[in-house]
């Protein structure tokens, strides 16, 4: 199931030139969609731009179609560490990367993804994959990714 999640999404990236833009990994347990923010958002906003859901409705379908065989599908907002405020810029990141996070469960849900293995998480800035420190780092730092995840069976872990 996670390898034809995997392919379908690759090769949508591939035919579309969005490799700047969309990220997959793909393990034994998991694979994991980054969504660059500038493909998803409008700036400091949990809008997205329309260019998004062709994008999320492609993600949902290839979901979708093996949702019976997966275990759970998380979708976690990040934000980059830009102080806009002294006093409330750690709340307005956690709020601004948990609105974003369920603005696209929305869209998926709204594209009919099953709502039962669905869950979000905020990382507000605390979990970043760049430096804060240039604007292209924090650019990386602002994304949502889906990690749909697929446990090993008991029998599997047991070595059957």
């Amino acid at each position: 199931a996670l390898d034809e999640i995997y392919n379908d999404l690759e090769k949508f990236v591939s035919q579309n030139h969005l490799e700047d833009q969309i990220g997959l990994e793909n393990t034994d347990s998991y694979v994991q969609i980054h969504l660059k923010d500038l493909i998803m958002f409008q700036p400091n906003s949990a809008t997205m731009l329309p260019t998004s859901q062709p994008v999320l409705k492609e993600i949902e379908q290839a979901i979708g179609k093996v949702y019976d065989k997966v275990d759970h599908i998380t979708i976690s907002g990040h934000t980059a560490d830009v102080v806009v405020n002294s006093t409330k810029s750690d709340q307005i990141s956690w709020q601004l990367s948990t609105n974003r996070a369920v603005t696209v469960l929305n869209s998926l849900i709204g594209y009919g993804l099953q709502e039962d293995k669905l869950s979000i998480q905020g990382y507000a800035h605390f979990d970043p994959i760049a430096s804060n420190e240039t604007e292209e780092g924090r650019a990386k730092n602002r994304r949502v990714e889906i990690t749909v995840y697929k446990y090993p069976s008991k029998d599997s872990a047991n070595g059957r």
